[in-house]
């Protein structure tokens, strides 16, 4: 099978840039920007962060600023989390509509 790699970039009016990997079955997006909701609530000891969308991803921080960078942090370690356990068995999608 040919491998075959390319780089895809929006203009810089969008929101989203991708880089892409294509090979002969499928395309892939390899990284891109992607925006979550975080809820934050000052504390004692400063600043505690988490996403409602990511079960059990959260962090602190000293000020605001601090337990957002973190934040970003916790969010792309809990993917990759995810991603590595989600490698094996078969995949599917559902539709779920509210």
């Amino acid at each position: 099978m040919r491998h075959v790699q390319y780089t895809c970039n929006r203009t810089a009016g969008h929101a989203n840039s991708a880089y892409c990997a294509f090979n002969s079955r499928r395309l892939h997006h390899l990284s891109m920007e992607k925006r979550y909701t975080v809820s934050i609530k000052q504390t004692d000891e400063g600043f505690s962060v988490w996403v409602p969308g990511l079960p059990g991803c959260a962090s602190q921080g000293h000020s605001e600023e601090e337990a957002l960078e973190n934040i970003q942090d916790a969010i792309q370690e809990y993917l990759a989390v995810v991603d590595e356990l989600t490698q094996e068995g078969e995949k599917r999608e559902v539709v779920v509509q509210r």
